[in-house]
């Protein structure tokens, strides 16, 4: 998905059980700014209790609690 989306991170968090990538994409117009650097795309890949594997994609934001 990064690959194909051309992304450029901008900011990373990796716990145990999470991880949350800010980035930005030529491919999307809408955008937010994040110490002096815009960013519009944020995915979250999460290993659930249930032994599934999420995967959330916002655009610029996820606006939901994972």
């Amino acid at each position: 998905m990064i690959k194909t989306l051309r992304l450029k991170q901008i900011n990373m968090i990796q716990e145990d059980r999470y991880i949350s990538l800010i980035g930005y994409s030529m491919h999307f117009s809408d955008n937010l700014s994040l110490n002096g650097k815009i960013f519009n795309i944020n995915i979250a890949i999460r290993d659930g209790s249930d032994g599934c594997t999420y995967i959330l994609v916002g655009t610029p934001i996820i606006t939901v609690e994972y």
